[in-house]
């Protein structure tokens, strides 16, 4: 669905637990005529995004960029698919990932504590055990660690520490930011999930960041996007 002009989700909101925590995938319309989507959900997600261009009158020629914010498999699952269909399209992801996309490489696995929340403690132990390993496909275009990089209208901000290539897209024009995992939404509003950033310190350097932005709207990697005073939500996490 359209969340904000020029800004679709395509990604469950019910029973979405076994898809990956409610994985969300944002395809991008600036009205140029070629689409930028950001992320790509599990595998069988592919399938999804393909429905929905073909409901919004488009078809994934008209991808011209895929723009993931890091590589685990609820993010970069379909891309493979998506490739496959339109071998034109640019994938894009940091450098420093780019071989975990590439299949070459699995990702690192996520400590154990803290805790909670329970709910979401079979996906550790999934990247212990390389559950999360995906049908790989190597991008054509790598992030580096340089500010003010272009993908369309959306404008790369460096948000290192969820992982180490994590990285968040920002549409300044528009006010709305894909921020990947460095904000959840399920199952409540968070900063990300707890005990998922391998780099804490560095992850809240980059929330800062984030929140220094003042977006009006966070498209979130795992759960329904902020659309209602975001920036004031996103303060309130950091």
């Amino acid at each position: 669905m359209e969340i904000t002009p020029g800004v679709h989700r395509i990604g469950p909101l019910r029973r979405g637990w076994k898809l990956g925590g409610y994985a969300q995938c944002y395809l991008i319309d600036d009205g140029s005529g070629e689409l930028v989507l950001v992320d790509t959900g599990y595998e069988h997600d592919a399938h999804r995004i393909v429905e929905y261009l073909w409901s919004i009158g488009r078809t994934p020629a008209d991808i011209r960029h895929i723009a993931l914010t890091h590589a685990h498999r609820s993010h970069l699952g379909g891309v493979a698919a998506l490739k496959h269909l339109n071998p034109d399209l640019t994938i894009h992801i940091h450098q420093w990932e780019a071989d975990i996309c590439g299949g070459h490489r699995m990702p690192q696995p996520m400590p154990f504590r803290p805790l909670r929340p329970l709910t979401i403690y079979p996906m550790r132990i999934g990247s212990w055990i390389n559950y999360d390993a995906h049908v790989g496909c190597d991008p054509d275009a790598l992030l580096a660690d340089v500010e003010g990089q272009r993908i369309g209208p959306l404008e790369v901000v460096l948000t290192q520490g969820h992982t180490p290539g994590s990285v968040s897209f920002y549409w300044r024009e528009r006010g709305v930011i894909a921020v990947g995992d460095a904000v959840a939404t399920w199952p409540k509003l968070d900063a990300g999930w707890p005990g998922f950033n391998l780099d804490e310190p560095r992850y809240r350097r980059s929330l800062r960041k984030l929140a220094e932005l003042q977006p009006q709207v966070i498209l979130t990697g795992h759960g329904p996007p902020v659309t209602q005073d975001a920036a004031r939500k996103l303060a309130a996490l950091v």
